[in-house]
């Protein structure tokens, strides 16, 4: 199986390295395409004695072209071509049935399904998915290995298909506990009573994010920035990963919140602030800037950040330093220095802990909408415009690569089902909540909690 995408040009090279437009392909001067149309931008996955591209640039280049072309094609409708393309080339010359091109047309057809099975396989919950790439496998094996290899690539293709058909089920089953109305204590409840370790419960965030983020479908991200507006991709996602990953953050965001406002007395919700802001700093540590993020704007969120006297019972240093990082101005300028400093420690890691990278999804999913809508995908003579192809594929080929991440530390179940599963708030009863707390004390606040009072 292919186990990792390579960081190289996503084209294949021709080796005379001319500017050329042959068989509706057009190149630049360095041979790297720049256009085409659909069936001849497929053919270019089949082996060619007119190129002289690398393994690692023909899988990045199929990971580019079957990422992208959806926007245009059908995934079965790629599938049916490649396989009459394969046909066809397979009988187009006698030199072909000779045993090295037919192992080389084979090996490479197998690393094509390996990477396709491996970063995009929600393509293959359509069973005639998997029918077809049976079909073109079986077409280009010729002894009883390629078979076996063939069959276990299958295999483990219907491995992954199950593993993720149980994680979208179990996420359906997901009960949260129902509540009438917002408990208050006067003692420290939820889920700082389960345990007040923050370093613990960072890496229980983290475990829950990762998990999300393994189970992310590129093809779900492309579609979705393809298919919406700007202002209605984080709303409204309609796509079941990336909904799951906004779904995510607004819960954690929320849960912060509730969490406080769970406590009547002033010092116990200066102390769930405190414990709050050193799990997102821990969270940040680890590199798990989504979970990092959320905390934030839960802590930022009007019920929470208005309560003058709780905070000024709270520390403010750990916070302000997580804040300016995570400043939007520049756009983002602060976050996007330290995601590179935080990728430079993960390729000279040594431990797999030290390698996580889970972004701030919600400003991933604006980058790649902004990259998607500002590139033309579809030139005035009929091409595809593989350059933007391109530009969109190399966003998320490190995604590709952070989905793959593992951590040693364990999972603590109790925790990980109160994240899950605890009742949180709308902002409106986290408002009124926070109101008793705390009376309003400004004009627009003191109109604000009329009216709700009004409507309750």
């Amino acid at each position: 199986m292919v186990d990792a995408l390579p960081a190289l040009r996503s084209t294949p090279s021709t080796s005379n390295g001319q500017t050329m437009e042959d068989e509706d392909i057009v190149r630049d001067a360095s041979g790297s395409v720049v256009s085409g149309g659909a069936e001849s931008l497929i053919s270019l996955l089949l082996p060619s004695s007119s190129t002289s591209s690398s393994s690692e640039d023909a899988s990045t280049y199929a990971f580019t072209l079957l990422l992208n072309i959806r926007t245009t094609m059908a995934p079965i409708d790629v599938l049916i071509s490649l396989f009459h393309q394969t046909m066809y080339s397979q009988n187009s010359r006698g030199g072909n049935f000779c045993r090295e091109k037919r192992s080389e047309l084979f090996h490479t057809m197998y690393s094509l399904a390996s990477m396709w099975s491996t970063h995009i396989p929600h393509d293959f919950t359509n069973q005639e998915m998997i029918r077809r790439l049976e079909e073109l496998l079986q077409l280009v094996c010729i002894d009883e290995e390629h078979r076996v290899k063939s069959n276990q690539l299958i295999l483990t293709l219907k491995s992954t298909l199950s593993r993720i058909d149980r994680y979208e089920k179990a996420l359906a089953t997901l009960v949260v506990k129902q509540e009438e109305e917002l408990a208050s204590s006067q003692s420290i409840i939820g889920l700082f009573s389960i345990s007040s370790d923050t370093s613990l419960i960072s890496q229980q965030l983290t475990h829950i994010e990762l998990e999300r983020l393994s189970m992310m479908a590129l093809d779900d991200i492309v579609l979705a920035i393809s298919e919406s507006s700007h202002d209605s991709l984080l709303a409204s996602p309609s796509h079941p990963s990336v909904n799951s990953c906004i779904h995510w953050f607004n819960r954690l965001s929320s849960l912060v919140a509730t969490e406080i406002l769970r406590h009547s007395r002033k010092r116990l919700r200066a102390s769930i602030i405190d414990s709050w802001i050193e799990t997102a700093k821990e969270c940040f540590d680890r590199g798990n800037f989504n979970s990092t993020c959320a905390i934030v704007a839960g802590l930022n969120s009007t019920p929470i950040q208005r309560l003058k006297r709780t905070w000024s019972k709270v520390d403010r240093a750990k916070l302000d330093i997580l804040q300016h990082q995570l400043d939007p101005s520049g756009n983002f300028v602060s976050y996007r220095s330290t995601m590179k400093a935080a990728l430079w420690r993960a390729e000279g890691a040594s431990k797999d802990d030290e390698k996580v990278i889970i972004p701030f999804f919600g400003l991933l999913l604006k980058d790649l909408f902004m990259i998607y809508h500002n590139n033309p995908r579809e030139l005035p003579n009929g091409h595809l415009n593989f350059k933007a192809f391109s530009l969109l594929s190399s966003s998320l080929y490190p995604l590709a690569e952070w989905k793959r991440r593992t951590v040693s530390f364990p999972r603590h179940p109790i925790i990980l089902q109160y994240l899950l599963v605890a009742m949180t708030y709308e902002e409106d009863a986290l408002l009124l909540r926070s109101f008793e707390y705390e009376e309003p004390d400004t004009p627009t606040e003191k109109e604000m909690h009329k009216k709700m009072k009004k409507a309750s």
